[in-house]
């Protein structure tokens, strides 16, 4: 189901200032495939925060919605689900290449829609079930342990590389709940 993806590049690495536990920010880019010569495609943005204890947390939104505070919640209508969610996978494989101690997290966002105003609850989101799926297939159990609220739609992923997996994810779990209050 996620097993085509769209050409990415990476056009941002930096260190950002004054925010708790996050220890860099990688910024990708890539373009759907056009619709027609008119219409060439959407191009999304792939933000990929690294936090404290090697996780990653992977963001998209299309470019066009970059200043709009629901960036993360409306959909396109654009129907490449799939390619898009797995663009992101290799992204992470990416990730993974030059990490090999990477754990990956997500927050399955709420979908809103700005043409009826109305908004998905922030519980087992539609994103949220269609992710978890894509990070079962893609990364399995065997090299990686998988754990996810279904209330507040976060799934993490620990890399088997990595020791104490409970404590690494209970200390995630303490530092998202300072950064991220309305998860609560």
């Amino acid at each position: 189901m996620f097993d085509g993806s769209y050409h990415f590049q990476k056009v941002g690495n930096q260190i950002p200032n004054g925010r708790p536990y996050l220890e860099r920010l990688l910024t990708f880019t890539f373009r759907t495939d056009p619709v027609s010569k008119r219409n060439k495609g959407h191009i999304y943005i792939v933000e990929v925060e690294k936090y404290n204890h090697n996780i990653y947390v992977i963001k998209y939104y299309p470019k066009r919605l970059k200043n709009s505070p629901k960036r993360f919640n409306i959909l396109t209508g654009e129907k490449k689900c799939s390619k898009i969610v797995g663009t992101c996978l290799q992204i992470m494989l990416y990730i993974l290449e030059r990490d090999k101690f990477a754990n990956f997290g997500f927050l399955g966002s709420n979908s809103y829609d700005p043409s009826t105003q109305k908004e998905e609850s922030k519980s087992n989101t539609k994103r949220f079930r269609v992710y978890k799926r894509a990070m079962e297939n893609t990364f399995g159990d065997e090299n990686f342990t998988h754990f996810n609220d279904i209330e507040s739609s976060v799934y993490i992923i620990m890399n088997n590389n990595n020791d104490n997996h409970e404590t690494t994810v209970q200390q995630a779990s303490d530092m998202f709940e300072y950064l991220f209050p309305d998860l609560e």
